[in-house]
């Protein structure tokens, strides 16, 4: 629109003013060069508009594969039948660690085209049962993990957040940021929290078989993550 402005002016500056005040017929055509001019230039200038919007709404929806944390990626320490995460690097070193194929599980779902991103809750940092320096060498261990992007909840049961498992904030969340379509996605967990969780967000729930889960229901279960990949081809 501005550049169509200047256009107009400098064309006028050259125009001899004798001819603007006596020719009739000469404005008549200026007139109608201008309407044409301005109409081109609001085409001109909206289209860019109307194709991004168009192009966002023809943007398809992804694919993801949510990972659990403890349980999953990292191997759980079971105490009176309950697992539970590492509550110091001493214990991560002694009771810990990644779990056997993890990061080539992540690598191959990546590969089929899936988004891989870890939702988990965290919350014994609020607890005071780890230190954060701790907690961070932790979650560092998993560093070199490809996965797309990680969403933990930090709170506290009784905090009343809606991104605490089983609670489908986490999910939602990563799904609004990359656009991603809940139903045609999957949840690897391995307890009722993560069930939960997936089927209040529509995903499919594959449970990683372990001695404390036996009685959890879930879409899928697997002994193993060397399976995962083969499922997501079904």
């Amino acid at each position: 629109m501005i550049r169509f402005c200047l256009f107009v002016e400098c064309l006028c500056r050259e125009l001899p003013v004798s001819l603007v005040a006596t020719d009739t017929s000469a404005v008549k055509s200026l007139g109608l060069l201008f309407s044409v001019l301005y109409c081109q230039s609001i085409i001109y200038s909206v289209t860019p508009v109307l194709s991004s919007i168009s192009d966002m709404k023809k943007e398809p929806k992804r694919r993801a594969v949510f990972f659990d944390r403890d349980g999953v990626i990292l191997k759980p320490m079971v105490m009176d039948g309950k697992p539970r995460p590492p509550h110091s690097v001493a214990e991560y070193k002694a009771l810990s660690g990644i779990l056997p194929g993890a990061k080539e599980a992540v690598e191959k779902v990546r590969v089929l085209g899936f988004l891989a991103i870890l939702a988990s809750n965290q919350p014994d940092i609020a607890y005071g049962v780890i230190s954060k320096n701790e907690w961070q060498w932790i979650q560092g261990q998993i560093k070199d993990i490809p996965f797309d992007d990680v969403f933990i909840c930090f709170h506290r049961r009784d905090d009343g957040c809606d991104c605490k498992k089983p609670k489908p904030g986490l999910l939602f969340e990563a799904a609004k940021k990359w656009n991603i379509d809940l139903t045609k996605s999957f949840m690897v967990g391995d307890t009722d929290r993560d069930v939960g969780a997936a089927k209040a967000a529509n995903c499919k729930t594959i449970l990683l078989h372990n001695s404390y889960n036996k009685g959890i229901a879930a879409d899928v279960r697997i002994t193993r993550l060397s399976r995962l990949p083969s499922l997501l081809l079904n």
